[in-house]
């Protein structure tokens, strides 16, 4: 009896124990439980099977894109999905608010006067026009800064650059074509030359005429600018990207800003962008590519101005 007693309380001691262990157990297997309705879901599961709900993050209601559940924009495509928050200045709003109690901007989108792009923001998300009186407010500030003002400077040199390169590539295939008319002019001449030797059998083939020895320079001359066209072009290529290099050094610079909040930042860094060549927001927080700092998750964790030559596609990249 006393044998069975111990027995009986050692198990009760272990009891706990064992429970915790079947209970991890569980856990394990499942992998986790829905925020909203408690209902047990798998690992792989992005969506509770019970209730539909989300199983981390929110759901974007423009492309159905997962995006972090502390995050105001769709990662993947831009929208602004934030119901508490306002997209302008960051002040806290009602889902049902049409405007914005502390900056009086609609929660709706403001239409861009120049390209006519609907834009939750205080910059144009396409042609980077500043919309609100925060907007036009921060790009005064940017034009008064000593570092931006040489980030202009080196605009207009780049400006005058892809100028002149535009300009001898226009002239180097004048010259291409000019020559491919001649090639074509001297064969059409020996094919007539051989289509009346086949009526004619008997008579000889005329050779052409040689050309006079002026107008042979004259060809010589032309055709050698090719080379030197390709020179300067190169020389030119290699002068913008010094002028890109110096722009990107003075960004890294400027770069001491600390932000309150996402919103501040996108103004921010909208009301700098650098405006002669493609250039596109890589954030800091994964890596990414946006058009522009309104599209990032996390535009308060830095990024910068990049050029970019390639097509920009609403897929920044993986999660």
């Amino acid at each position: 009896m006393e044998k069975e007693r111990q027995q009986e309380r050692v198990r009760e001691k272990q009891a706990p124990e064992v429970k915790t262990q079947q209970k991890q157990s569980v856990q394990e297997k499942i992998g986790a439980f829905c925020p909203k309705c408690g209902c047990a879901c798998t690992t792989h599961d992005n969506f509770c099977g019970e209730c539909g709900n989300p199983m981390s993050g929110s759901v974007c209601p423009k492309c159905g894109h997962i995006t972090p559940a502390n995050a105001d924009v769709c990662s993947k495509c831009g929208t602004y999905i934030s119901k508490t928050k306002c997209q302008y200045c960051g002040a806290d709003v009602e889902e049902s608010d049409a405007f914005c109690g502390e900056c009086g901007n609609p929660r709706s989108g403001i239409i861009c006067p120049r390209c006519s792009t609907v834009t939750a923001f205080n910059f144009c998300s396409k042609c980077n026009m500043p919309l609100t009186e925060m907007g036009r407010a921060e790009r005064e500030k940017a034009l008064q800064e000593p570092k931006y003002k040489e980030v202009l400077r080196l605009q207009e040199e780049l400006k005058k650059i892809f100028k002149q390169i535009e300009e001898t590539e226009n002239v180097d295939n004048s010259e291409k074509e000019a020559f491919l008319q001649s090639l074509q002019e001297k064969l059409l001449q020996y094919e007539k030359m051989l289509n009346e030797r086949k009526d004619d059998p008997e008579s000889p083939v005329q050779p052409p005429k040689p050309e006079k020895k002026e107008s042979v320079k004259k060809e010589e001359k032309k055709t050698s600018g090719f080379t030197d066209s390709v020179g300067n072009i190169e020389e030119l290529k290699k002068a913008a990207q010094e002028r890109i290099d110096q722009i990107r050094k003075m960004y890294e610079e400027m770069e001491t800003q600390e932000f309150p909040n996402p919103q501040i930042a996108r103004t921010y860094y909208a009301a700098r962008k650098p405006e002669v060549v493609n250039y596109v927001w890589k954030c800091k927080y994964k890596g990414l590519i946006h058009p522009s700092p309104e599209h990032c998750v996390s535009p308060h964790t830095k990024g910068e101005w990049i050029p970019y030559y390639g097509h920009i596609e609403w897929e920044y990249g993986l999660e």
